[in-house]
This record gives C-alpha cells, sequence and structure tokens, in this order.
C-alpha cells in the first residue's frame, strides 16, 4: 500500500496531507522545559480561546436569553414606523407627523438610556441622530 506523500495532489487525501500533518504536529508538542514527571500542558487555540474556556460567553442559556426578544420586537417596530413615516414624507413634505413623533420617541428612550449608562454607542449615538432628524423635519415644516 502507498504511503500518503505519493498521493497525487487531485487525491483528497493527498491535498490534506501538509494540513493534516501541521494539525498533528501541533497537538502533539510538548514542552521541551517541562519535567519529565509533570504532563504536557494541554494545547491552546490562539482564535477564540477565551470562549473555549467560559461557554457562558458563547452563547446565554435558559431564561437570560429571553431578555433580547422584547427588544428585536420594540425595535422593528419602531424601524416599521421609521419607515413609514420616511415613505410618507416622501410623498407630501409636510406630512412629518410621524416621522416626528418617531424620531422625538427615540430621541427620548435613547437620551434617557445615555445619561443612565453614558456609553455613546449605541444610546448616545441614536439619541444625536434623533435629534438631528427633529431639526430636519422641522425645517422641513418651514
Amino acid at each position: 500500500m502507498s504511503s500518503p506523500q505519493h498521493l497525487p495532489s487531485s487525491h483528497p487525501r493527498g491535498r490534506w496531507e501538509p494540513a493534516l500533518s501541521l494539525l498533528l504536529a501541533v497537538w502533539s508538542h510538548q514542552d521541551s522545559s517541562a519535567d519529565a514527571a509533570t504532563p504536557p500542558a494541554p494545547p491552546r487555540l490562539k482564535a477564540g480561546g477565551q470562549q473555549c474556556r467560559n461557554p457562558e460567553g458563547v452563547q446565554k442559556r435558559g431564561r437570560e436569553s429571553l431578555g433580547g426578544i422584547p427588544s428585536l420586537i420594540a425595535g422593528l417596530f419602531v424601524g416599521f414606523l421609521a419607515a413609514y413615516g420616511a415613505y410618507r414624507v416622501s410623498n407630501d413634505k409636510r406630512d412629518v407627523k410621524l416621522s416626528l413623533f418617531t424620531a422625538f420617541f427615540l430621541a427620548t428612550i435613547m437620551g434617557v438610556r445615555f445619561k443612565r449608562s453614558k456609553k455613546i454607542m449605541p444610546a448616545g449615538l441614536v439619541a444625536g441622530l434623533s435629534l438631528l432628524m427633529i431639526l430636519r423635519l422641522v425645517f422641513l415644516l418651514l
């Protein structure tokens, strides 16, 4: 039987042989400075190593993951209101009530969140953009 080095490059095992040998070399690597009595340290992955050691960082489980559902629904609803308001403004420049309400609502809610958390992203950014939208809509009415 032939060894993997003699397989043609079109053969699946022949094509993956360098990667497999590198992977085996990494996993079988032992620290040369360690004592013979101490077992070798387990190999560590460079990318995503923190998530592998902390499964809670990867995915929340149980009741903790339900916190995003109301936020998702509220975001979709406000996004729909903003899109419909923009559609109405594009048809009639004086019909800004819905867009003005949506921008005021977002500026109020996100402004309160920004004041409480002191974080620019995302609450401060959305509050600032909503205030700019209110200014734009008021200038459309003038």
